[in-house]
């Protein structure tokens, strides 16, 4: 599928103003020329029939919501005009638009990995538009993703995501150690839980859980240190302290261990 297929997939929705088809195209145009191999046979498919509503927010807490099911955009109409950059909401709706094959939106299979797909959205949305608002609803989900794709590699996340591969993205986690079978995918559902009741992100900390699994998987100064930046920026200096001398701890056992064998 090409631009073209898409401004006739566009043309051919009358539910969708002339503003709103422009708007879309627009933004599609970035996204192919950022991601030009990425296919839009999805887009094209979803564009035909996708509806743009409006609700409130005793429906949707957010500032907008795709649902994939319905292939339906929700903007909250009671918070879009406290100072949201519209451009940037409507790309990162647009993102799930693009990945949606009828069953997931992304990597968010059975909706296990909602808050990191969700922010791995909100980092690709970053990357093509910018935000030129203050507000940022997912900084949360921002920070964990980007720690888990230190980690894995951004490949994996950017190769699961555009294919809707949750399989990849799950057998990367287990050979990283984050699954726990006891506890059955601890940190996701710690992100979950935080994305899903942003008031309780002062109790819940998935960022630690995160760095916890970084100490475990990626002894590396460098990556360490820029994984350190990101909880820092956070205000989640607790974490980033624990983290640190988890670091420590494991390298005075490497070199312990180091000394023993050249004795």
């Amino acid at each position: 599928m090409t631009l073209e297929d898409v401004k006739v997939a566009l043309d051919s929705n009358l539910e969708l103003t002339d503003e709103l088809r422009d708007n879309i195209y627009g933004l599609v145009h970035i996204f192919n020329e950022k991601y030009p191999d990425i296919s839009l046979n999805n887009l094209c498919n979803n564009l035909r029939t996708l509806k743009i509503v409006k609700s409130n927010k005793f429906l949707n807490k957010r500032v907008s919501k795709y649902n994939y099911m319905t292939n339906t955009i929700e903007f909250n109409i009671d918070v879009m005009n406290e100072g949201y950059d519209m451009k940037h909401v409507l790309m990162y709706d647009l993102l799930q638009v693009i990945t949606n094959n009828g069953v997931m939106t992304g990597f968010n299979q059975n909706d296990q990995f909602r808050a990191l797909n969700a922010g791995y959205t909100e980092i690709l949305t970053n990357n093509l538009v910018g935000n030129e608002s203050d507000i940022s609803d997912l900084d949360s989900e921002i920070i964990s993703t980007n720690i888990i794709s230190y980690i894995l590699g951004d490949d994996i996340l950017f190769n699961a995501y555009f294919n809707n591969d949750a399989n990849l993205l799950t057998n990367a986690m287990l050979d990283k150690g984050f699954v726990n079978m006891d506890k059955n995918f601890e940190i996701m559902e710690a992100m979950n839980y935080a994305y899903d009741n942003p008031e309780s992100r002062d109790k819940v900390n998935p960022h630690e859980l995160c760095v916890e699994v970084a100490i475990k998987s990626v002894i590396d100064p460098n990556t360490f240190e820029q994984i350190g930046m990101l909880v820092s920026m956070s205000h989640e200096a607790k974490a980033y302290e624990k983290a640190l001398d988890g670091l420590k701890a494991a390298k005075t056992l490497d070199s312990e261990m180091d000394r023993v064998r050249t004795m």
